[in-house]
C-alpha cells in the first residue's frame, strides 16, 4: 500500500473531498425541485445484478461498473463487454450495452441505454397509437488514489421523446470504493444523477438522486470438494458472494436496502438470489438468477421484481475481461528439483488429508513408471485448458506421490487458472516445502498473496 504522506497524497486526498463537496451542492439542487422519478434512469442493468437484489455498489467489478458505482472500474482487469435486455409488461424493454477496459493507470467505459414503452394506445380509440422512447449516454472513468481506495465518475446524457415532444437531462455519477482486503471484502459509496433536465411545456422534472452505500463479503471452499457418490476423483470448488446495499436517499421514495448473495460451483455454473425493498414506492420483492461461463463468455438469466407491475425477464452476455495478473511459474524445463533423499512410502492419502508438518524441505521423490506418464497426461490437459481433468489425474498421483513437487506446482497452476487463488498458493507452498530452490515459483506466489 502506498504511504499516507507527501505532497501528492496530501492532493489526492484534497481531490476526493472536492468530488464529494460536488455531490452534496448537485444534490442540494436537485433534492429542492420536488416532483416524481424517471424510469429511465433507475432499472437495475444487468442480469446478474438482477439475480443479486442489485445490490451492486461495492460487489460490481465488470462494465456495469458506469451504472452501479463508477470507482470500480479499475477493478477491471482486461477488456469487458455486456449486452443485457429487461423484457417486461406491456412489450416494454431496456436494452444496455456497455465496455470497459483497463489504461493510464485506471479504468474506463462508455455504455448506451435504450427504453422502449412500446406502443401507447389512445383511451377512447380515437387517436393512433405514439411511440415513447430513451436515448442514454455514458462514459466514465476511475482514478486508483491508493491501493485500497479509488474514485471515478461517469457522465450521462438522456433523451426522451414522447410523440413529437422531446427532453433531455444531463447527470454525474461519483463513486468511492474502499477495498482493503482485495478479492474478499469492499465497501463502496455513490452519488447517482446529480444534474440538471430541460423543460418540458415549462416544467422540468427532478432526477432521481440516490445516495447508496453498500458492502461486498467473498469467501470460497478453495480446496476441491470430493463428492464419493459419484466418483473419488470428481471434486467441485465453492466461491460465495455476499453483498449488501443501503439507500440513504432517493427521490420520492423511501429508503431502502438490498440484499443479494451468489455461488459459483468451479466458476462454471452461478446460482444467485437477492432480496429489494421499497422499488418505486410498492412493498419489496425476491429475484432469482443463474448464469454459465465458457469460451470467454458468460450468460446470465435472472427473473427480477421492476416496480408496481412485478416481475421482468433478464437476460445478459457478457465478454470476460482478460487477466490482468502475472503467468504462473512453468511446470517443466525452469525449474529443477534438489537432490532427491530416499524416503519411506506412507499411507495412501488423499492430498488435501496432508498437513504442511509432513514435509520435511528438501525431500523430493521423482515421478515414474505410470506415474510420470499420468503426469505427462495431467500437463496436456492444463494446456489445452482442460482443468478438471488435470485436477483428477493430479490427485490421483499424488494420493501415491505426496514429493512431487511437480505435481504440487501443477495442481496450483490448475486451481490458479479456475480462478481459486487461495487453493493455488496453498498448493504453491507444498510445492516450496519440498523443492525450496525455486525462485520464480517463489516470486510468483509473493505476488498472488500481496
Amino acid at each position: 500500500m502506498r504511504p499516507w504522506g507527501g505532497r501528492k497524497m496530501k492532493l489526492r486526498i484534497q481531490a476526493v473531498c472536492c468530488l464529494l463537496s460536488l455531490c452534496l451542492a448537485l444534490a442540494g439542487n436537485s433534492y429542492s425541485s420536488g416532483g416524481t422519478a424517471m424510469d429511465a434512469f433507475n432499472f437495475v442493468t444487468g442480469a446478474r445484478a438482477a439475480g443479486m437484489g442489485g445490490a451492486q455498489t461495492a460487489a460490481v467489478a465488470d462494465a456495469t461498473s458506469l451504472q452501479y458505482n463508477p470507482a470500480a472500474l479499475v477493478r477491471v482487469r482486461g477488456f469487458s463487454a455486456e449486452l443485457s435486455s429487461l423484457f417486461w409488461v406491456f412489450d416494454i424493454q431496456y436494452h444496455y450495452l456497455s465496455f470497459a477496459l483497463p489504461m493510464f493507470g485506471g479504468g474506463y467505459g462508455a455504455s448506451v441505454q435504450y427504453l422502449n414503452y412500446g406502443p401507447i394506445e389512445s383511451t377512447e380509440g380515437l387517436a393512433p397509437a405514439i411511440d415513447a422512447s430513451d436515448m442514454g449516454f455514458s462514459v466514465g472513468g476511475s482514478y486508483e488514489v491508493t491501493k485500497t481506495i479509488s474514485v471515478g465518475t461517469t457522465v450521462k446524457y438522456f433523451s426522451h421523446q414522447y410523440s413529437h415532444e422531446r427532453a433531455a437531462e444531463t447527470a454525474v455519477d461519483l463513486g468511492l470504493t474502499y477495498v482493503p482486503a482485495a478479492n474478499r471484502l469492499a465497501f463502496g459509496l455513490v452519488f447517482q444523477n446529480l444534474g440538471y433536465a430541460s423543460q418540458t411545456n415549462g416544467i422540468a422534472p427532478p432526477l432521481p438522486v440516490s445516495v447508496r452505500g453498500g458492502l461486498a463479503y467473498a469467501f470460497d471452499q478453495s480446496d476441491p470438494l470430493y463428492f464419493s457418490t459419484l466418483s473419488p476423483d470428481f471434486s467441485y470448488t465453492l466461491r460465495f458472494l455476499l453483498a449488501a446495499d443501503v439507500s440513504v436517499y432517493q427521490t420520492n421514495e423511501a429508503a431502502g436496502f438490498n440484499l443479494g448473495g451468489e455461488t459459483a460451483v468451479s466458476d462454471l455454473i452461478f446460482l444467485r438470489m437477492g432480496y429489494m425493498s421499497a422499488i418505486r414506492n410498492t412493498g419489496g420483492g425476491w429475484n432469482l438468477g443463474v448464469g454459465t461461463r465458457g469460451f470467454g463468455v458468460r450468460i446470465d438469466y435472472a427473473l427480477g421484481m421492476v416496480g408496481k407491475l412485478g416481475y421482468g425477464q433478464y437476460v445478459t452476455f457478457t465478454v470476460l475481461p482478460g487477466s490482468g495478473e502475472p503467468k504462473p511459474a512453468s511446470t517443466a524445463g525452469e525449474n529443477e528439483a534438489v537432490v532427491p533423499k530416499k524416503v519411506e512410502r506412507k499411507k495412501a492419502v488423499k492430498p488435501e488429508d496432508v498437513e504442511e508438518t509432513d514435509y520435511v524441505p528438501g525431500e523430493s521423490m521423482p515421478l515414474k513408471g505410470k506415474y510420470l506418464t499420468e503426469y505427462g497426461k495431467a500437463l496436456e490437459d492444463y494446456n489445452d485448458k482442460e482443468y478438471q481433468s488435470s485436477i483428477t489425474r493430479l490427485h490421483a498421483i499424488l494420493e501415491k506421490n505426496l514429493y512431487s513437487w511437480e505435481a504440487w506446482q501443477l495442481l496450483g497452476n490448475c486451481r490458479y487458472a479456475i480462478g481459486s487463488r487461495p487453493g493455488a498458493i496453498r498448493a504453491y507452498r507444498r510445492a516450496l516445502k519440498i523443492n525450496p530452490v525455486n525462485p520464480q515459483l517463489e516470486s510468483f506466489v509473493k505476488e498472488l498473496e500481496k
